[in-house]
């Protein structure tokens, strides 16, 4: 994890409006720094300190700050907020501060504690994300990469290593937003602060808000009713430091949609060179969704030649085969009879393209088709009348017409 330097921290504190610390120190010794803020709330205001200890500070140096404090009796210890590095957190001397300071925190603790009430509000509406029914997909995974889990997208967050862009390849209707959610709802549920970005976010913005990707990820804590209204205009350097302090994970999901978009103002090179940048400066973990034709004819090759490419990782969902179909009919049923029909109908549309029929959705439209219980024109011992192919493009297009909002 990089270091928070007191100077982004500052900018932070003043992005929020209802405080604001002067740039420049009130005192500075060796590995530390002392600061005056002021609380402003309509036309009352109270000052507070803050004391930064950096990462050189050692055991002589918090001493010399405490022997400050102790001699300059104006100063109210219970004013004070003492802001350290991480790398010095076990130092004796810095953790006696708890006793009578007003706040204690690592320099990420103390980001997160500017915008706590709103994370874990938007956290609860992620957990909310997670997919019913949810069977694993086969996942291809980057040539060399060791993963721990069953699913090698949750390895990817896990690793503790440098930032890096893993970009999840499949094609439509392969499961990409499902897998999405899901990744989402794991790392809520790990405690961490997973940041979904989708298509259905971004309808609600102007195209000129669209052109700035850090606004795009800032609006998905507006679109589920927490926002954090004091990061407007500072989405850039707000949402990166949150990165830094290891607070967020980006999953945005429909990255080839998001392009379609804002392709008048950004070339899709440009965005992702702006995503590696931060990979690179905030050590973010960032996974992009996308159609595999897109990637391939918009990206290709064309970074090869970048010494960020190292920094790209990329996936493939891949058709879910025989075994996970049925794993998806146990939970998606009660009775057996219900899963051997689900099973009869795919086995039936397998015969005629086993690729196609293996993607997420028709999964999920055969199941919807045995929920209702009317597959009377079906022929579930072997042979299938014409009427299941037209069924499953009547299917297709109904499920498009509910995607895209079309109106008859």
């Amino acid at each position: 994890m990089k270091n928070i330097l007191i100077s982004e921290i500052i900018k932070l504190v003043n992005c929020t409006k209802n405080m604001h610390i002067g740039d420049q120190s009130i005192v500075n010794g060796t590995g530390w720094h002392l600061y005056r803020g002021e609380y402003k709330i309509h036309t009352h205001s109270s000052e507070f300190y803050i004391l930064y200890f950096d990462s050189a500070a050692t055991t002589l140096n918090i001493s010399a700050a405490k022997q400050y404090l102790s001699y300059n009796p104006k100063i109210d210890r219970k004013k004070v907020h003492v802001i350290f590095a991480a790398s010095i957190s076990s130092l004796q001397t810095l953790q006696e501060f708890k006793r009578d300071v007003g706040g204690y925190w690592e320099a990420k603790e103390y980001v997160f504690s500017l915008m706590r009430s709103e994370l874990e509000d938007y956290r609860n509406h992620i957990l909310d994300l997670m997919p019913e029914d949810y069977v694993e997909p086969p996942i291809g995974t980057p040539v060399g990469i060791p993963f721990t889990n069953l699913n090698p997208l949750l390895s990817f967050f896990d690793d503790d290593s440098k930032g890096r862009l893993g970009v999840v390849l499949a094609e439509p209707g392969q499961g990409k937003t499902y897998q999405a959610r899901y990744l989402c709802a794991i790392l809520a549920k790990k405690g961490n602060y997973p940041v979904f970005v989708s298509s259905e976010q971004w309808k609600t913005m102007s195209v000129s808000d669209l052109s700035s990707i850090w606004k795009t990820i800032s609006h998905s804590f507006r679109f589920v009713g927490s926002p954090i209204d004091w990061i407007d205009g500072n989405e850039d350097f707000v949402i990166k430091l949150a990165i830094k302090a290891g607070l967020f994970q980006i999953i945005f999901d429909g990255f080839d949609e998001y392009m379609s978009i804002i392709s008048r103002d950004s070339d899709v090179r440009e965005v992702i060179s702006n995503l590696l940048d931060s990979v690179e400066n905030e050590g973010s973990k960032i996974i992009v969704t996308s159609r595999e034709a897109f990637w391939k004819a918009e990206v290709g090759d064309s970074l090869s030649g970048d010494n960020q490419c190292s920094n790209i990782f990329m996936y493939s969902i891949n058709p879910f085969d025989r075994n996970s179909m049925r794993k998806y009919y146990k939970k998606k049923f009660g009775s057996e009879k219900e899963i051997e029909v689900a099973m009869g109908i795919f086995n039936m549309l397998e015969k005629f393209n086993d690729v196609f029929i293996g993607r997420g959705f028709v999964m999920y439209l055969i199941a919807e088709l045995v929920k209702k219980g009317t597959y009377d024109f079906i022929d579930i011992a072997g042979h299938a009348h014409g009427g299941i192919i037209r069924w499953l493009f009547e299917a297709l297009c109904e499920r498009e017409i509910g995607r895209q909002g079309l109106k008859f």
